[in-house]
């Protein structure tokens, strides 16, 4: 009896725990049928278009004037005089400041006097000269003596010679006591006052033209320099009124680069906006071609957001297509340029293709996705 119920609760056990593994198997089988396949993501898509003929870029650029100079006084001296203000207007031939000339004036009398003195030296040299030749030819004197006369009517021409030059630069000298505006502007900026001593080549003012356009400078960078258009004309706009454009044309491209890789660029404004000034900063809208963009090639430049690419292994550009099945596949991309919010592709895209436009770095390959705004909307998605 006792073994035949020690069989029963062995029995018993067995049976529970077969129940219990079944029921187990049964539950995780359940749980991988219920289990919903991934939801496709929700993406930010865009279409790749053929991008318009005269592409455009902007960068920063600075106003200035055609023409600027550093005034200084080619001779020492103390500033009598000062005639212009700093952004005072001035005229061609204007005296815009004076040092005190008397010195120099005194100099220049004193060379006109040894001046005077040489001439006349040499015109008595002239005359004896003139006689010795009479003499001469008739064999009253003799040889040494000619050639005596001779020699100190040209040392005597050469001392005028040398006196001129001394009155010529005396007169420079006395001229350069002023500073005269070469050409119609204003004055930039005043660095000396009445009074003050100031040394030869001492900036005393920097000015600048008026009335001939002006001129603004950037700096292109290298991957833009061979797709400039240079005989487009150019937007500028002012950072102090952005909604008054004023029209450039390239007129200077620098051959060596500057900084970050950068080639200093002009472009000349022949009509700006009435309160456009010097110094003031600038954006410039450069159109370039879109033969220089396209490379050896030859595709159509295609455009994208500038989201819509990123940088893998090796800094190698991709973009993730749409396919026809809602999946992504990655594509490589070569990107030649960015132009505001736009990206131009190259090569690798073509147009009407459907890629992502957002959160590239948070997309996979073969990934399923539904587009934003396509089909019916679902919620919680």
């Amino acid at each position: 009896m006792v073994e035949t119920e020690r069989g029963r609760r062995v029995s018993r056990r067995v049976s529970v725990a077969l129940y219990l593994v079944l029921a187990g198997l049964l539950l995780a089988c359940s749980s991988e049928q219920q289990q919903p396949p991934p939801k496709p993501k929700p993406i930010a898509w865009a279409v790749a278009e053929v991008a318009q003929n005269g592409q455009t870029r902007s960068i920063s650029g600075v106003l200035q004037m055609p023409q600027r100079a550093p005034m200084a006084f080619e001779v020492p001296g103390r500033v009598s005089q000062v005639n212009v203000e700093t952004g005072g207007v001035f005229e061609r031939g204007d005296v815009l400041a004076a040092l005190n000339d008397r010195s120099y004036a005194l100099t220049l009398a004193q060379r006109q006097a040894e001046l005077a003195e040489a001439k006349a030296t040499s015109e008595l040299s002239r005359t004896r000269f003139e006689r010795t030749q009479a003499l001469r030819a008739s064999n009253a004197i003799s040889q040494a003596q000619y050639d005596s006369d001779a020699a100190a009517l040209a040392s005597d021409r050469s001392r005028v010679e040398t006196a001129q030059a001394r009155v010529d630069i005396a007169r420079k000298d006395l001229a350069d006591t002023r500073l005269v505006a070469p050409y119609a502007g204003t004055v930039a900026r005043r660095h000396i006052e009445p009074a003050q001593r100031v040394q030869a080549g001492e900036i005393a003012l920097e000015i600048q033209s008026r009335d001939d356009g002006m001129e603004v400078v950037a700096s292109a960078p290298e991957t833009l320099i061979n797709a400039l258009d240079r005989d487009a004309m150019h937007i500028v706009t002012l950072a102090a009124a952005p909604d008054m454009a004023m029209m450039a044309q390239i007129t200077e491209v620098g051959t060596d680069a500057g900084d970050r890789n950068a080639y200093p660029l002009t472009l000349a404004i022949p009509e700006p906006i009435a309160f456009a000034r010097a110094g003031m900063t600038a954006e410039v809208t450069l159109r370039l071609t879109d033969e220089a963009l396209a490379g050896a090639g030859g595709d159509d430049i295609i455009e994208i957001p500038v989201t819509a690419f990123a940088q893998g292994a090796g800094r190698q550009t991709f973009v993730y297509v749409v396919d026809e099945s809602d999946r992504l596949v990655r594509r490589e991309v070569m990107v030649v340029d960015i132009s505001g919010d736009k990206a131009l592709v190259g090569r690798g895209l073509r147009s009407g293709e459907i890629v992502a436009s957002q959160g590239v770095a948070f997309l996979h390959e073969g990934q399923a996705v539904t587009r934003i705004g396509v089909g019916p909307r679902q919620f919680n998605e």
